[in-house]
């Protein structure tokens, strides 16, 4: 699933959100980026195709996983994801 927001960090960026439906950090993570305006692709850890990904992409510790240009981000909080989105403009 691909979430539109308004804006885009970096238009050349493209913004990856492993999560989970029964995760609330992942609730609120997807929160903060519909907010923000911020396009990101959101994948379901618990299907098998996003499952394997989140693990070939290094995942182990939990969702939600936000990965951009190589860097990556676990778990949620407002000023993480304040300071992770303000270093890719």
């Amino acid at each position: 699933m691909i979430a539109v927001g308004r804006q885009v960090a970096n238009p050349q960026t493209i913004f990856t959100l492993f999560s989970a439906s029964w995760c609330g950090y992942c609730t609120q993570a997807k929160a903060y980026l519909r907010i923000k305006g911020i396009v990101f692709r959101e994948l379901d850890i618990d299907t098998l195709d996003s499952g394997r990904a989140y693990f070939e992409a290094g995942g182990q510790r939990g969702v939600p996983l936000i990965i951009a240009d190589g860097k990556r981000l676990s778990g949620f909080s407002g000023a993480a994801y304040d300071h992770f989105f303000a270093a890719k403009k």
